[in-house]
């Protein structure tokens, strides 16, 4: 179902431009129907390969994105990025429509080369904010109006985290 929702995001995102038309998910060989009971009307793959898989899922947690979808991406804008990978944990959970947008969003920076413009906590590479010409820290968000934000920390530091409140943010 994450799958679905995933390819119908996609499709409204794009203007109906994409979709996935059929997909196939490779999963570690060593998994069977008790580890993930889909698995049971699933066939198995023969051509298939972890190096080579689009979508991994995997058993356990990143250290910076847990098991939330992330893209590995090592060229630049507008080239494909490596793989995506998510935990096994997201399948578990009963968030088909978040999940599918997460999934969705990076398919989109997986396949076209997109970043996003949303930083990571801790990132020296694409932090969460920036120091704008008026040497306040601004989050890196898409916007059409200078956003407010707010934070209990030094922005200066990479774990600080700016956050955004809708109710500061309206008119």
């Amino acid at each position: 179902d994450i799958i679905r929702s995933a390819s119908s995001n996609l499709f409204l995102a794009t203007r109906g431009r994409a979709n996935f038309r059929s997909i196939q998910v490779l999963v570690p060989s060593a998994w069977t129907a008790s580890t993930c009971p889909a698995l049971t009307d699933l066939k198995l793959g023969t051509t298939e390969d972890w190096a080579t898989a689009d979508l991994r899922v995997t058993h356990g947690r990143n250290p910076v994105h847990g098991y939330r979808p992330w893209t590995l991406q090592t060229q630049g804008c507008a080239k494909p990025g490596n793989y995506i990978s998510m935990g096994y944990e997201l399948l578990l959970e009963n968030t088909t429509e978040t999940a599918g947008r997460l999934v969705g969003v990076e398919w989109l920076k997986y396949r076209y080369g997109v970043f996003s413009e949303m930083g990571s906590p801790g990132s020296p590479v694409h932090p969460p904010h920036y120091r704008a010409p008026d040497a306040s820290w601004t989050p890196n968000a898409c916007a059409n109006t200078r956003l407010n934000t707010h934070t209990d920390c030094d922005p200066s530091s990479l774990t600080c985290s700016p956050f955004i409140r809708q109710e500061d943010n309206l008119g």
